[in-house]
């Protein structure tokens, strides 16, 4: 699958109120993620719940409309290319917005207005080979480590990153997440 479109309804003046809040939320959390250093060396994006965007997919009336606030966040604020410390450049883009939102992963939501910083502060894994054929364009995966702090819990991520045959890199998902 390549990605999955949404379709937001647009409001009389054109538009929707998840643009208007997406719109006031952008200017306040560009720079609201801090990366910390911790006891050993390691690098901990920490989630700021208090912006605009965060409160906002709090107070979502539904899953769906959850789900929507953060595809077009994702979409409209980190769609294109982004450095990971190792400085290999991963894209995020329809597919990466679609996977963080699919399943209303509460974990996943709530991080998801801070992809570019999981992916700078993330380290690399290993390599993985694909061990049956699928239908998108990837061809093996790399995963790369990355820890979190959302109110004070600690929480590992794997950040899947897709390969594709043109050796494109796109992160694809954020799996396992366990809390640590």
């Amino acid at each position: 699958m390549l990605g999955r479109k949404i379709f937001i309804p647009s409001g009389s003046d054109g538009k929707s109120e998840i643009s208007k809040v997406i719109g006031k939320a952008r200017l306040k959390t560009k720079a609201k993620a801090t990366a910390q250093k911790i006891a050993g060396g390691d690098k901990v994006v920490k989630v700021d719940l208090s912006s605009k965007i965060q409160k906002a997919i709090l107070e979502a009336s539904s899953p769906s409309e959850r789900r929507k606030l953060a595809y077009r966040y994702i979409m409209e604020n980190f769609a294109g290319d982004h450095k990971t410390s190792d400085g290999r450049v991963i894209t995020i883009n329809s597919i990466t917005a679609g996977k963080m939102t699919y399943d209303d992963h509460p974990i996943k939501i709530k991080v998801s207005p801070q992809l570019a910083d999981l992916l700078q502060k993330s380290e690399f894994s290993h390599m993985g080979e694909l061990s049956k054929e699928r239908k998108d364009n990837f061809v093996k995966f790399a995963y790369y480590n990355t820890d979190f702090d959302i109110n004070g819990t600690m929480y590992k991520g794997q950040l899947n990153i897709g390969i594709t045959n043109s050796n494109k890199a796109v992160l694809y998902d954020i799996k396992p997440i366990t809390k640590t």
